[in-house]
């Protein structure tokens, strides 16, 4: 994991946890500009997908740091509607990987040297059957993680 800016950092860090727990993980930062599939088969569930979903900063924090807030959805596609078949157990494997993120993981990604991510929080998930016109013909549970991630960053690091 080589990158030149940290939010590649905490990407390619979020993808590789879920990817080491054997995962189909949509990975949006692979070479191919569409990674996901236009139809999916049975072979292709359950899916899993990171997407980052938003930024907030606070430029000048204090006069030395800057706080940087960056969330991602985790999205989950079953492809199917037996509760105790897929949607349960991968659940679960979510929550575990969570776990790993939060005190085992992020925290010791480093910036130019240092440790940038402050906090990882894991805030609500929605679960439900997906909507096979939005889910590329897809029927089955759904779930959509949010989680945010706290950075700081000296101003060395900005400049």
């Amino acid at each position: 994991m080589v990158s030149g800016d940290p939010y590649t950092l905490l990407y390619d860090a979020i993808v590789a946890c879920f990817k080491r727990r054997d995962f189909k993980v949509i990975d949006w930062a692979e070479a191919s500009r569409d990674p996901q599939q236009d139809i999916l088969t049975e072979s292709d569930y359950p899916e899993f997908q990171i997407r980052p979903s938003g930024l907030t900063g606070q430029i000048g924090d204090t006069s030395s740091t800057h706080a940087i807030k960056r969330t991602f959805q985790l999205m989950l596609n079953t492809g199917d509607q037996r509760l105790k078949t897929l949607a349960f157990p991968m659940e679960w494997k979510i929550t575990q990987a969570l776990y790993e993120l939060k005190y085992e993981g992020l925290e010791n990604l480093k910036f130019k040297g240092r440790n940038f991510v402050l906090t990882t929080e894991i805030n609500s998930a929605q679960i439900g059957i997906s909507d096979p016109v939005l889910n590329r013909g897809a029927i089955g549970w759904s779930a959509l993680w949010d989680i945010e991630v706290t950075m700081s960053f000296a101003k060395g690091d900005l400049i």
